[in-house]
């Protein structure tokens, strides 16, 4: 009786040595990028110091982002605001921010620490004919931490 199941003892034992990687269960997903894009709207307050004679603002930035490989990004940020001069009533600076910004990911999937490091530049464009506009160039610096929601969906 032995002998008779042995054959199909062999055969079994062959098939989970040789079977194809196919076969074996997938691994555990456990959120984050492994490779993709990144699109969203971001909320920017801007604090302009007193003796600049601008109002505070709160507004909208847009972010995009390339994910190449699980720990390094990509980013071009742009973020702006039309800020009330507190001197001359009527009278506004539109400030533009653009920057582009590489982001390393210390962990590809749950919580996410991450460091950026960019440079760009800041239009200051004032209403009034006689001040003009002004450009000036940037460096950023940050961190932060991401904290998945599944597989695509996170926060900062």
């Amino acid at each position: 009786m032995i002998a008779t199941r042995l054959p199909a003892l062999l055969i079994m034992a062959a098939f989970l040595t040789f079977a194809p990687d196919s076969f074996a269960a997938p691994p555990h997903y456990a959120g984050g990028f492994r490779e993709g894009w990144e699109f969203n709207a971001n909320l920017v307050y801007f604090h302009f110091e007193d003796k600049a004679g601008l109002d505070d603002d709160l507004r909208w930035g847009f972010r995009f982002g390339y994910l190449y490989n699980p720990n390094h990004e990509i980013e071009f940020l742009w973020n702006g605001v039309t800020a009330e001069d507190s001197v001359f009533p009527g009278e506004h600076v539109d400030v533009n921010n653009f920057q582009v910004a590489y982001v390393y990911n210390f962990t590809p999937h749950r919580i996410v620490p991450y460091l950026t490091a960019g440079i760009g530049f800041v239009d200051f464009d004032d209403s009034s004919p006689a001040l003009g506009s002004e450009t000036d160039m940037t460096l950023g610096l940050g961190g932060g931490v991401r904290f998945f929601l599944g597989r695509v969906a996170y926060f900062r």
